[in-house]
């Protein structure tokens, strides 16, 4: 298994387990690195997880670390 698949894999296990235990502020994060790895694996959908990780950065107003990861 490739990293990307392997970032990809984890990445949904943590939105899954954020969902699930209710602790939806690292959701914005994981969204942003399944939306990297599909990227990195040629997958058409990834804009879809980046768009949504930039919409749950400014839901959880998480300012700093959208401009972090526009930047990177």
């Amino acid at each position: 298994m490739l990293n990307h698949e392997k970032a990809l894999c984890y990445a949904d296990l943590g939105v899954k387990t954020c969902i699930e235990a209710g602790i939806l502020d690292g959701l914005s994060l994981l969204y942003f690195r399944k939306g990297i790895a599909k990227y990195h694996l040629k997958r058409e959908i990834y804009k879809d997880s980046l768009i949504k990780a930039m919409h749950l950065f400014e839901i959880f107003r998480q300012e700093k670390l959208k401009e972090m990861v526009i930047k990177n």
